[in-house]
């Protein structure tokens, strides 16, 4: 049976796909690998140590960074990048993942994806000892899914998830700077606007902006976009799409 974990800092969320169906209840998360606790008279426990486990992490933001290193195997590459990250950020823990930007006979630059979120730290422990199936980050899933849609290369979109509201810049189809946070509807137009300011995001390098679903309706929030491009509204996707792109 194929399980997913949705997990953030401080809690779970449970999706049996053997049902097919979303339990979708809310556990606490700490340094077990299995973790039990009653939920409406029913138990649940989540074992990490399944072949079939999958963990999607939400909530967090990813960090990214432009790597080049000595043409070398795939295998050595990773340690190069682990090496890297590690001198860079001591004493740290965190969850990386790569993409490939360019590559000639010399070298190659990578761009390199991760997390340095302390909470996640036993996540780490478990795909280093190979005893989970894969781990996902939300924001990717969203992009893989609406890639089928947007056709243009650079472009922002924003999606709310949960209670989580994600701002993703994307440049030459790969997210080039993103933000997590949450919103209260006062401060939607500052967030917003600090957003493109200290990520320098210009008119020009934006070809549209794609807003899934329809919950930003601010005159002040719209008029801001429409300086940037085209708005785009996009359909919401439920979890059981979303699921299609993890396993």
């Amino acid at each position: 049976m194929n399980v997913i974990y949705m997990v953030n800092s401080d809690k779970v969320t449970e999706i049996d796909l053997g049902k097919f169906k979303n339990i979708k209840k809310r556990i606490s998360f700490n340094a077990n690998k299995q973790v039990t606790q009653k939920i409406h008279d029913r138990t649940i426990e989540i074992n990490l140590n399944n072949k079939k486990t999958y963990i999607l992490i939400e909530g967090e933001e990813i960090y990214i960074k432009y790597f080049t290193f000595p043409k070398v195997s795939e295998n050595k590459l990773y340690d190069l990048i682990n090496d890297e990250l590690n001198y860079l950020y001591r004493n740290e823990k965190f969850i990386f993942n790569y993409k490939k930007a360019k590559e000639s006979k010399d070298g190659v630059e990578v761009i390199v994806f991760y997390l340095r979120a302390e909470g996640l730290n036993l996540i780490n422990e478990f795909v280093e000892k190979q005893e989970l199936k894969a781990v996902r980050l939300l924001q990717v899933c969203f992009l893989n899914y609406y890639r089928k849609i947007i056709k243009e290369k650079d472009y922002f979109l924003f999606f709310q998830y949960d209670s989580n509201n994600y701002m993703l810049f994307v440049k030459n189809n790969s997210i080039y700077s993103n933000e997590v946070c949450h919103m209260d509807e006062d401060k939607k137009y500052s967030k917003i606007k600090r957003f493109f300011v200290s990520n320098y995001v210009k008119a020009n390098d934006i070809n549209k902006i794609y807003i899934v679903g329809q919950f930003i309706k601010e005159q002040n929030i719209v008029k801001f976009f429409e300086k940037y491009g085209q708005i785009n509204f996009l359909k919401d996707i439920d979890i059981g799409k979303i699921t299609k792109l993890i396993v």
